[in-house]
């Protein structure tokens, strides 16, 4: 339905109000369709614009060259973005993503609409917002684009707290475009049968893991393992299980971590253990929420020498499904074991050739000592222990980690 303008130009509130009222514009939120009270009592009206929300944000797929030939359709080549047990959803810094509002509109065959972030909401901090609701369009939700523009993770919500508006202006002549027209979204039905916060797609985002532990390794020594796990997922993490990339005869825990416990399973005994308790397995059965991170200690002990090994591990989680993907964000180890009979033997002939250096070292001091005056004897010896104390400070970590192995 076309709508009488004298001029082209922004329509007010009170146009909008008429175009409301005789449904020339509709808006649908929902199973509702919005009268101007409703608006107004929602405070989702102003002098010049309507306020609306996300339904739905999807993130273009990176992996892909992309060519402005191409057709790129949002279930194929876009990822969608589900919200958190609060409808939330963090844009991260610099994101470019595509999205639907939530609300669906019909428009005058005669009338514009352009989205724009609200600058109260989101425009203030940094969040772009830009979209185009064509003339004559019939009950569609609209296509729009996002741009978080800051440094920051900045977090909005689905269906709540609308962060744009949409402006209204009418077209410079009488034409008419787009009798019944449809805004045509690719796959559409997809997008829009899978449902605006569907319950059963809660689980989002990445588990992120590192570890550090001392590279060199003696055999049968007790070594700290340190591990970090961070989960940024929308939902809560109900169990972690650990696993080292070597062969159960090569290594096992000797001490956990709080609240780690081993792997017990009923249905099968370690080959290695004997056991169904296996000491190579662990597990953290404690929630761990979104956004939180972790650290681990732990001590290993690994049994056979070998020449060199690369050293994983290898985390799994639970919920456990092609929406959570989990990421080893630690350097590649070359584990070197060695053997404990051949490491105390060079232990051995180190500290005995350090205590060689010191014994030559005093005797030559003392050599001195009896080659000169005996008057400047004593000014000698209090410079050289001034020199020996200084060194002992200054290299007292040096030296602890040297003799205190």
């Amino acid at each position: 339905m076309s709508v009488n303008m004298k001029d082209a130009g922004i329509l007010g509130k009170q146009t909008l109000k008429d175009l409301l009222e005789n449904n020339s514009l509709v808006i649908e939120k929902g199973e509702n369709t919005l009268s101007f009270t409703d608006l107004e009592n929602g405070k989702l009206i102003d002098e010049t614009s309507i306020n609306l929300n996300i339904g739905k944000l999807f993130r273009f797929d990176s992996k892909i060259a992309a060519d402005i030939k191409g057709t790129y359709k949002i279930d194929d080549n876009f990822k969608e973005l589900l919200p958190d047990n609060e409808g939330g959803i963090v844009i991260e810094p610099n994101d470019f993503l595509v999205g639907i509002t939530y609300e669906k509109i019909s428009m005058p065959e005669n009338i514009v609409g352009y989205l724009s972030a609200r600058r109260s909401v989101a425009g203030n901090l940094g969040i772009e917002i830009d979209g185009y609701i064509p003339p004559g369009l019939t009950l569609q939700h609209i296509t729009f684009n996002l741009k978080n523009n800051t440094n920051i993770r900045i977090k909005v919500y689905v269906a709540d707290i609308p962060p744009m508006k949409t402006t209204f202006q009418s077209l410079s002549s009488n034409e008419v475009y787009g009798l019944n027209r449809q805004v045509q979204i690719d796959n559409e039905q997809t997008i829009l049968n899978s449902g605006l916060g569907s319950s059963d797609k809660k689980d989002f985002g990445e588990i992120t893991y590192s570890f550090l532990f001392d590279a060199f390794a003696i055999q049968g020594k007790k070594h700290v393992l340190r591990l970090t796990i961070h989960n940024e997922t929308t939902t809560v993490i109900n169990k972690i299980t650990v696993v080292p990339s070597l062969s159960p005869d090569d290594y096992f825990f000797s001490s956990l971590s709080n609240d780690w416990e081993f792997v017990h399973d009923d249905t099968k005994v370690c080959s290695v253990c004997k056991t169904n308790e296996c000491n190579h397995k662990i597990c953290y059965n404690l929630p761990i929420k979104s956004e939180v991170k972790k650290e681990f200690e732990f001590k290993i002990v690994f049994k056979e020498p070998k020449k060199s090994t690369k050293f994983k591990i290898d985390l799994t989680a639970n919920p456990d499904n092609e929406n959570i993907q989990i990421v080893d964000k630690s350097e590649s180890y070359a584990l070197q074991v060695q053997n404990k009979t051949h490491y105390l033997l060079l232990e051995f002939g180190d500290r005995f050739l350090d205590a060689l250096i010191i014994a030559i070292f005093i005797f030559v001091i003392e050599m001195v000592l009896h080659s000169i005056n005996e008057n400047y004897g004593k000014y000698i010896v209090s410079f050289i222990i001034g020199v020996i104390a200084y060194l002992l400070l200054r290299y007292k970590k040096k030296i602890t980690e040297r003799f205190g192995k």
